[in-house]
C-alpha cells in the first residue's frame, strides 16, 4: 500500500467466501489459504482531506507451495476546490475577481467559474471595484480568505452592487454661449465646477453642495 501520510490507516479487506482479512497498510501473509481473493480498498479520511485509492478491486489467486501473490493499492490525495459565484455584474462586463489557490499562480475570473488544484490548503479571493454606463459597482465581500482539504469544494459568493450615484444640474436662463459658474463640491474632497448643463455621474453616496454665482455679460447680470 502506497500514498497514505506516515500514521494514517488505509481501509482494506482481502476477502473470498471462506476468508475475511483487514489490512490497513503493507503487509505480508504466508498463512492464507489457496483460493480465489477479492481485494477491495475504500477511500480514507484524513486530517489534510480525502484520500482515493486505485484500483478499488484486485482479484489474486493464492496458490499452495508457490510464490506469493502480490498487489499493489495506491492512494492519492482528491483535488480540492473552489466554487465561485459571481454575481450583480452588467451583462457583457468582466468582474475584476482574483483568485489564489493554495501552491499555485493567481488566476483572473471574469465570471462564475469552479477552479480546482492538486494542493490542499487556503484559497484566497480579490474582488475589486468595477466600473460601467457611468456608475461603479463594488464587491461584497471584497476579500475571501477559506481553508479547503483535499476533496472539498468550498462554495463562495461574491455581489456586485451599485455604490455610487449621479447628480444632474441643469443651467438654465443665460444666452446662447455664454458660460455659466457653478461649484459642486461633497464627500471626500469632491469638487467640481460647471459651465453648461452637465450630468455627473460615479459620484459616492452622501451631501453634495451645488453653488451658483452670478454672471455678468454685456453690462447685464444674471443672478442664480
Amino acid at each position: 500500500m502506497t500514498g497514505l501520510p506516515a500514521g494514517v490507516n488505509a481501509d482494506i479487506t482481502v476477502a473470498n467466501a471462506a476468508f475475511s482479512r483487514a489490512a490497513t497498510g503493507t503487509v505480508r501473509w504466508v498463512d492464507v489459504p489457496a483460493g480465489e481473493y477479492t481485494i477491495t480498498a475504500r477511500p480514507v479520511r484524513t486530517a489534510d482531506g480525502s484520500y482515493a485509492v486505485a484500483p478499488p478491486t484486485v482479484s489474486v489467486t493464492v496458490v499452495s507451495g508457490s510464490t506469493l501473490a502480490t498487489a499493489t493499492i495506491t492512494y492519492a490525495p482528491l483535488p480540492s476546490a473552489i466554487d465561485l459565484a459571481i454575481t450583480g455584474v452588467p451583462a457583457g462586463v468582466d468582474a475584476p475577481v482574483t483568485v489564489s489557490p493554495p501552491g499555485g499562480s493567481d488566476v483572473a475570473v471574469n465570471a462564475s467559474r469552479l477552479l480546482s488544484t492538486a494542493n490542499t490548503g487556503r484559497w484566497k479571493v480579490a474582488a475589486g471595484t468595477l466600473r460601467s454606463g457611468g456608475a461603479r459597482y463594488a464587491p461584497s465581500p471584497a476579500a475571501i480568505d477559506t481553508l479547503v482539504l483535499y476533496g472539498d469544494t468550498a462554495r463562495v459568493a461574491v455581489r456586485y452592487d451599485v455604490s455610487t450615484g449621479a447628480l444632474a444640474v441643469a443651467l438654465t436662463g443665460l444666452p446662447a454661449g455664454l458660460a455659466g459658474a457653478v461649484q459642486v463640491s461633497g464627500p471626500d474632497g469632491f469638487t467640481r465646477a460647471l459651465t453648461a448643463t452637465s450630468t455627473l455621474t460615479e459620484l459616492t453616496p452622501g451631501a453634495y453642495r451645488v453653488i451658483a454665482t452670478a454672471v455678468v455679460a454685456g453690462g447685464i447680470t444674471y443672478r442664480p
